[in-house]
């Protein structure tokens, strides 16, 4: 199931669209939304867009993907999780002209690698001055990607909350993530995932944000020792107003304060 929504803030319009099989009228409901695109080009475009989906294989994203991206009014809020997005979509994203205006990104479980890595750190540095709230949990992040991506997120100086559960990263790659984090001011909120040492023996070596999301966690293993080590180091940078949780299921980044 698709859930398509352009907001205005005051103003909703909802399109579900099941992209799975053919159904009637399914052809005509999508006309409608390129017709609905077309409308709001020529009048005051949203601030806000919400393109969602369970589904990988949908063979329309890149065709409305495009016509998203070249409503005139730059976008403020854009959240685009589960859509399997190709390096090209990533590519056109960063080169738009809503990049720059950007305060609120959710790309979550849009598995990221070195394809798209150019994009994204382009994307972030256009975002720099403007993103607020960014969510890539479930991106497949390991620890040298991550690592490649740091200087790219911690340039983001207006960055007050930062998702990235369900990425599998080892405890040094964390380590890494907590001190780029300490080194930004404006963050407040730190959602990381559970090292890879949390959890219990089995695990592939690149899991799945599924895998990683069902997959116990080690009962022999300390779990209070990762937050002993994080929290030594926002102690150690004085960074007392940030804070950190691995609690994915309690986190909702709508309702954190500024």
């Amino acid at each position: 199931m698709c859930l398509w929504v352009l907001q205005n803030y005051k103003n909703c319009d909802y399109c579900n669209l099941d992209l799975r099989r053919d159904h009637a009228g399914q052809e005509e409901t999508l006309t409608d939304v390129s017709l609905g695109l077309a409308k709001l080009q020529a009048s005051a475009s949203p601030r806000c867009a919400c393109l969602d989906s369970s589904v990988c294989c949908l063979g329309t994203i890149p065709r409305y993907m495009s016509a998203l991206l070249s409503l005139p009014r730059p976008l403020e809020i854009l959240e685009l999780p589960y859509l399997s997005l190709s390096p090209a979509d990533l590519a056109y994203l960063s080169c738009s002209h809503h990049a720059s205006t950007l305060q609120q990104l959710d790309l979550s479980e849009n598995r990221l690698d070195e394809s798209t890595l150019p994009s994204v750190r382009r994307l972030l540095s256009q975002a720099s001055g403007s993103l607020r709230h960014l969510s890539l949990s479930g991106c497949g992040l390991t620890d040298g990607l991550l690592g490649l991506m740091l200087p790219s997120l911690g340039g983001c100086w207006a960055l007050k909350s930062l998702a990235l559960a369900l990425n599998p990263l080892s405890m040094a790659g964390l380590m890494d993530l907590v001190r780029m984090a300490v080194r930004m001011p404006s963050l407040r909120h730190l959602l990381y995932p559970n090292p890879l040492e949390d959890y219990q023996p089995g695990l592939p070596d690149l899991p799945s944000s599924a895998q990683l999301l069902d997959w116990p966690l080690d009962e022999t293993t300390d779990i209070n020792t990762t937050s002993s080590q994080l929290s030594r180091v926002l102690m150690d940078g004085g960074r007392s107003d940030l804070f950190l949780t691995c609690d994915l299921l309690n986190y909702d980044y709508e309702n954190l304060a500024d």
